[in-house]
């Protein structure tokens, strides 16, 4: 292991750089975080310290650049978190980009959420896009409608030649005429890479995976344009 103390004594600087103006508070957020990457073995101790310590200064941060830096900093110690992108006003989109999607705006959180229109009976799987306090993500979504739960924790997408696979032990169950099983997960560069496939290939087959039992679906032609759609606004709206 490295040096505790060192690297103690860094994230007391970028606690110091919180609470200074925000030009500063950049400056100092990225030598701190050049340091912490080049000063830690991959002890999970010394991770969670300073994953925690960043998780609190973002939530005391006044800049945006320096959210991000923290944010990205995540990623690179290797918590799998997403690295978030400034985004453009919504307004720059066009309602012919829009088609087929809902704008909803929290006031009270200041997030803007872009769906995909839901129609009387949803759509099982699709992506949309979460802007909050300036800074874009996108999530993934997988809906399991059926009559018996399969109570699954890994879903595995097949697109083109490719296969995908991730877990998600958080699923939300709910009971509406028929048993739902749902996954939302923020969409990593693994995930993107995942919707670009399947935007590329127009075609996905998904299996839920349980313990003891799993189901297949396959994406409709409009879940996959909605994907191939979604990304496009994404894109749209990164500043590059």
């Amino acid at each position: 292991m490295k040096n505790l103390l060192f690297i103690i004594l860094s994230l007391a600087l970028l606690e110091v750089s919180a609470q200074t103006d925000s030009t500063i508070e950049v400056l100092k957020a990225k030598s701190m975080i050049n340091i912490l990457k080049k000063s830690f073995d991959d002890n999970n101790d010394i991770k969670d310290v300073v994953t925690k310590k960043l998780d609190s200064l973002i939530s005391v941060s006044t800049s945006k650049e320096a959210i991000l830096i923290y944010n990205n900093a995540k990623i690179d110690i290797g918590k799998g978190l997403v690295k978030l992108k400034k985004s453009k006003d919504v307004s720059t989109l066009t309602k012919s980009e829009l088609k087929g999607f809902t704008i909803e705006n929290d006031k009270f959180n200041n997030i803007i959420f872009i769906k995909p229109y839901q129609n009387l009976f949803g759509n099982r799987f699709g992506s949309y896009i979460v802007i909050k306090d300036g800074l874009l993500s996108m999530r993934f979504y997988a809906e399991y409608r059926s009559s018996d739960w399969i109570f699954f924790n890994r879903i595995i997408v097949l697109t083109g030649d490719k296969k995908y696979e991730y877990q998600d032990t958080e699923t939300r169950r709910d009971v509406t005429g028929g048993v739902e099983e749902v996954s939302d997960v923020t969409v990593d560069d693994y995930l993107m890479s995942m919707l670009i496939d399947i935007s590329k290939y127009k075609k996905a087959e998904v299996r839920f995976q349980g313990k003891d039992y799993y189901a297949d679906r396959e994406m409709s032609k409009r879940e996959v344009q909605n994907i191939t759609n979604i990304l496009q606004i994404y894109n749209k709206l990164i500043v590059n």
